[in-house]
């Protein structure tokens, strides 16, 4: 008795250490698997700890951080372990299952002349394997799937860093709009000092003086609204990039070169390249083997017992067994079929999930090029309309010089030059954001490390 009761602490205690052992999760270790992706086409950057942007931020430190700190791509990432976790177990199925099944039972000696009982305590080991041709297919199939949100993880990263240009580039269109209303309504201001003296004068009309009253106040409205856009950008961006608050300035350090103007050879680039479409592909692989796994439910499967007698208080009988059996399907009630074409079905919807992302490859390429291609277009047309205001400008102050013009012509040139170059600062940022999206429609964004 007492040589049990210490097998029996024995083993209570060693369920308490392989229970514990289970249960150790290396945390850091398990988001390694899905940041080296991420990595691997943007650099993350050092985003520990930061709260606020209070310096200079340029649009490459913005993705940097997005790309560190994003909770939705993190999200992702989860997706992609969760796919790489589930291939695991799918391949732990054909390994053999090892377990302790210890046993204690306490019983009447069967004798009703005499008193007491009798204890009988067991400890056997058992190893289990079940295989059938549909675990092969399931693999294969959960294999696919982790290459699937691998892609699926890519694609998520370009298109964040795409949103987070999109929101940069609108913090500095909603600055530059500011900073031109603000002198705007500076001109504005003495354009009314002057209409109020021409009416004093009864040289100019009311009409003149409301209508005046009125452009001053809806430049101010437009000066409110345009500070408003900038603020709620910049807090749009600090959500998207992971940080508490952006403060410092925008730097714009974007260079960009004019991309080839053969749309089939762009088109071509961006089906070897775009992460939805290989993602896509992938996903008809996985439906593929889905069909084969759903069909070897008609094969027989096959499962091997080995129990092994480790301890037995008394000993007796034997100490090991082992069997083998399998498992043929005669009917099911047809449900095997109705998987089949369950299968089936999915593949089908994932064949024409791959046929519409490739349609829309070829409309995000031809819409960004074109886009792109006519904003070098107005740069060039409003290029030319600033250097005109530039000169008309130029001549205004000649002839206030020389007597010949009023302050206010002065001034009403002054503004008109100012919107012009206000239109073609906005313009240039435009076009970079359309080169951004013609990169994205590529599948260039980020840019791929050679």
């Amino acid at each position: 008795m007492s040589k049990s009761r210490e097998l029996r602490r024995l083993f209570a205690g060693m369920m308490l250490v392989l229970g514990a052992a289970g249960c150790v999760v290396d945390q850091s270790r398990e988001t390694a698997q899905w940041r080296r992706v991420l990595d691997q086409r943007i650099a993350a950057g050092n985003a520990s700890g930061l709260a606020a942007i209070g310096s200079t931020l340029s649009l490459e430190q913005a993705m940097r951080l997005a790309n560190r700190g994003n909770e939705q791509l993190a999200s992702s990432g989860e997706d992609y372990l969760q796919a790489i976790i589930a291939r695991n177990r799918a391949l732990s199925v054909f390994l053999p299952t090892l377990s302790l099944a210890p046993s204690y039972t306490i019983a009447d000696n069967g004798n009703p002349g005499a008193s007491g009982s009798s204890d009988r305590f067991a400890l056997s080991g058992r190893s289990q394997l079940n295989a059938g041709v549909n675990d092969i297919s399931s693999y294969l199939q959960a294999a696919v799937t982790v290459e699937q949100r691998r892609a699926l993880l890519l694609n998520a990263q370009a298109s964040l860093m795409l949103n987070v240009a999109q929101v940069y580039y609108q913090i500095l269109r909603s600055e530059a709009s500011a900073r031109v209303l603000a002198a705007s309504i500076e001109y504005q201001v003495e354009r009314l000092r002057d209409v109020r003296s021409r009416v004093n004068l009864g040289i100019a009309r009311p009409l003149d003086q409301a209508q005046s009253e009125a452009d001053l106040a809806g430049a101010r409205a437009s000066l409110t609204q345009a500070r408003t856009d900038a603020r709620n950008a910049r807090a749009a961006l600090a959500t998207v990039i992971g940080v508490a608050r952006v403060d410092g300035d925008l730097e714009d350090d974007l260079a960009i070169a004019r991309p080839p103007s053969d749309r089939e050879a762009l088109i071509a680039e961006a089906i070897a390249h775009r992460q939805d479409l290989a993602a896509a592909a992938r996903s008809v692989a996985a439906a593929r083997r889905g069909v084969e796994a759903a069909v070897a439910q008609y094969y027989p499967s096959v499962s091997f017992d080995l129990n092994y007698l480790l301890y037995r208080s008394p000993a007796e009988g034997s100490w090991w067994s082992a069997g083998i059996s399998a498992n043929i399907p005669l009917f099911t009630g047809g449900a095997i079929h109705q998987d089949v074409r369950a299968a089936w079905s999915r593949f089908r919807q994932s064949l024409l999930g791959e046929s519409a992302t490739r349609r829309q490859i070829v409309e995000d390429v031809t819409v960004a090029l074109e886009n792109f291609s006519a904003s070098s277009t107005k740069i060039a047309d409003l290029s030319e309309q600033v250097r005109a205001a530039r000169t008309a400008l130029d001549l205004a102050r000649r002839s206030y010089d020389l007597g010949n013009a009023t302050n206010l012509e002065r001034l009403s040139a002054q503004n008109a030059l100012q919107n012009a170059e206000l239109r073609l600062e906005d313009e240039t940022l435009v076009r970079k954001l359309y080169f951004l999206s013609l990169q994205r429609s590529m599948g260039n964004l980020p840019v791929r490390r050679e």
